[in-house]
């Protein structure tokens, strides 16, 4: 019978030094994206305005992409609203789970509303 030889510091450094390559590259591939976006902005626009922006103020919607500024009329929204209503029952149920899931993520609010409070009579 051979013996099986101790894995040594050897083994776990490699390991680490190779789980530590693997998650650092995308982040500095992150970060690097990041500062050229933001550099690119500055050349391209002149200020440290974002690339996509949307505002809105007194019911009128502004949306800005690349220093450009479109205005949307507050009834365009209501009527986008009613045609992707329209068009819901032809969309499969996985991308309407997945799609409502990503709305939660981005609106902070989770769908299920707190308990009333039973102590009060």
């Amino acid at each position: 019978m051979k013996k099986k030889k101790p894995k040594g510091i050897k083994t776990f450094f490699r390991a680490f030094s190779l789980t530590l390559l693997v998650c650092l590259c995308p982040l500095i591939l992150l970060f690097g994206i990041a500062v050229a976006d933001k550099n690119t902005r500055e050349v391209a626009l002149g200020t440290d305005t974002p690339a996509v922006s949307v505002e809105q103020q007194d019911g009128v919607t502004t949306f800005s992409l690349f220093g450009r500024q479109w205005t949307i009329p507050p009834g365009f929204l209501d009527g986008a609203q009613s045609m992707a209503e329209k068009i819901l029952p032809f969309i499969p149920p996985e991308v309407r789970l997945a799609l409502s899931g990503v709305q939660e993520l981005f609106s902070g609010e989770s769908g299920t509303s707190p308990a009333p409070d039973q102590s009060s009579p």
